[in-house]
């Protein structure tokens, strides 16, 4: 069976104010499957 899907969406970069800095929320959705992975400095 494949389980791969060409439904993919990727969203817009949020900027997120912190104490100690700024943090970087990328987020995304596959086949109605949301996802989101948030890193401590801009790559």
């Amino acid at each position: 069976m494949d389980t791969s899907s060409l439904d993919v969406r990727f969203y817009p970069i949020e900027t997120n104010e912190r104490a100690k800095g700024h943090s970087y929320t990328f987020r995304w959705k596959v086949a109605h499957k949301k996802h989101s992975k948030t890193y401590k400095k801009a790559r």
